[in-house]
């Protein structure tokens, strides 16, 4: 375990530090674009929480993909089959951290009363460093960059 720890910390480090900033930007960016729809669901449009949350997850996930895909991880896929196969992984992946940041809002909103902006922030900021994690050694993967 200690090795495979060691192995994903060395391609980390190894990895373009282009590729990071460009994460943090278009994360940044996202994280915005995120903020302001649950917001303005929630707040202007008076929708109920749960429903502006899962709204904002999937618009934002989307922009997450397109941004990923042609600005952060800049992945060419050669074939149908390899861009089924990243589209794929990308949807389970954000999927599973879908469904940890809407129980995690859920969770600190009414075991910890914390207010629905602030659980929206910290469930959201979890989810983004899960996700670069997944983007980065699962999705856009170089096997799928030459598959044909």
């Amino acid at each position: 375990m200690t090795d495979r720890i060691k192995n994903i910390w060395n391609k980390f480090r190894a990895g373009n530090f282009r590729e990071f900033i460009s994460y943090g930007f278009w994360g940044a960016a996202t994280s915005a674009f995120y903020i302001a729809v649950f917001q303005l669901l929630f707040r202007m449009f008076g929708v109920d929480d749960r429903v502006s949350k899962i709204t904002a997850i999937i618009t934002t996930k989307i922009l997450a993909y397109v941004a990923n895909k042609f600005f952060v991880f800049k992945n060419r896929c050669e074939s149908k089959k390899a861009l089924f196969a990243e589209i794929l992984k990308f949807t389970v992946t954000r999927g599973a951290t879908m469904l940890l940041d809407y129980y995690g809002y859920i969770l600190l909103k009414k075991s910890l009363n914390i207010e629905p902006e602030i659980g929206n922030v910290i469930s959201m900021a979890a989810v983004i460093i899960i996700n670069y994690f997944f983007g980065k050694f699962y999705v856009y993967t170089k096997k799928e960059k030459h598959e044909k």
